[in-house]
């Protein structure tokens, strides 16, 4: 039976401003995002897509209990028993596998990470043995670094 308490939430970066920033409300007919953090942005604040990068929260908290969102670099704390390219410290990007097609679109997928050489696996089961270490919009040189 499928998990109906999953929680479904974005953050976005800002093409323009080069900042992330928490998604609280999408407006599908608009196509804008919202966000209620009046911190840093006026009170209902809103985006256009075509000016942002949306990311969603995998549902995952990583070791120290940081949620992870499509988009973070993840450094290894443990060796994955299960995946051949394991090793304490590689890097890791979250991104969203697309596992199937239909011909009116996509069916299904999964998150996964990606290593520098191009392997990938899921990492629905594998969380606790990683780290958020930032993500590839402020931090891409870490992906560089471990190349």
């Amino acid at each position: 039976m499928a998990n109906l308490n999953r929680i479904i939430k974005f953050r976005a970066w800002s093409k323009k401003k080069k900042k992330m920033f928490r998604v609280d409300m999408l407006n599908l007919k608009l196509k804008t995002a919202v966000s209620l953090d009046t911190k840093t942005y006026p009170p209902d604040w809103s985006w256009k897509w075509k000016d942002l990068e949306l990311m969603q929260f995998t549902g995952l908290l990583d070791r120290h209990g940081k949620e992870i969102y499509e988009g973070d670099i993840l450094e290894e704390v443990e060796k994955c028993p299960y995946c051949k390219q394991s090793k304490k410290g590689n890097i890791k990007q979250v991104y969203w596998c697309e596992a199937g097609k239909k011909k009116d679109g996509v069916f299904g997928g999964f998150f996964g990470v990606l290593d520098k050489n191009g392997n990938s696996y899921t990492i629905s089961n594998l969380a606790d043995d990683f780290k958020v270490i930032g993500n590839i919009y402020e931090n891409k040189s870490l992906l560089e670094d471990s190349k």
